[in-house]
C-alpha cells in the first residue's frame, strides 16, 4: 500500500514540474530574470544567423519603415489579461508576423511570435503560455 503511495507521489510531483511554465524556469542561473532589451538566442528563423542582439528601439523603427504600424492597442480591460507567464486569454486577436519582419525576431525553439493589439507577443506552442511582451512594438 505504500509503495502505490509513493508511485502516485512520484507521478504528481513529475506532472506539476513538467507543467511550470517556461517563464517560471527561465533564469540565468542567478536569480535575475534575462534581460528584456537584448536576447541572444540560437539563430534567427533557420537563416542560419549566429547570436543576435535586439534593440527594440531598432525593431520598432524598421517596422515603421517596412510599413507595419497602426495597429490598435488594446481594450485596457483586455490588456491587463495579458502576462507573461499566464496563458493568452481565450477569443484575443492575434495575427501572424509577417514572413519579412519574423526574420527580423529572435527565434526560441517551442515559441511563435504573434501581434496582438499594437504588442508583440512571444507565445509557447504548446501552451499558449506568454513567455515575452514587447508592449507598443507597433507604435
Amino acid at each position: 500500500m505504500r509503495h502505490r503511495h509513493t508511485l502516485w507521489i512520484n507521478a504528481l510531483l513529475a506532472i506539476s514540474l513538467a507543467s511550470l511554465p517556461a517563464a517560471v524556469l527561465a533564469n540565468n542561473g542567478n536569480g535575475h530574470k534575462p534581460d528584456k532589451a537584448k536576447h541572444s538566442q540560437g539563430n534567427n528563423h533557420g537563416n542560419n544567423k549566429q547570436d543576435k542582439d535586439i534593440d527594440w528601439g531598432d525593431f520598432r523603427l524598421k517596422a515603421k519603415h517596412m510599413g507595419y504600424t497602426g495597429y490598435k492597442p488594446l481594450p485596457p480591460g483586455i490588456a491587463k489579461k495579458l502576462v507573461r507567464g499566464q496563458p493568452l486569454p481565450p477569443g484575443i486577436a492575434k495575427k501572424a508576423i509577417p514572413g519579412d519582419l519574423g526574420r527580423l525576431l529572435p527565434y526560441y525553439p517551442g515559441r511563435e511570435w504573434r501581434i496582438v493589439g499594437n504588442d508583440l507577443v512571444s507565445v509557447v506552442i504548446s501552451t499558449a503560455i506568454v513567455a515575452e511582451i514587447i508592449h507598443d512594438a507597433f507604435d
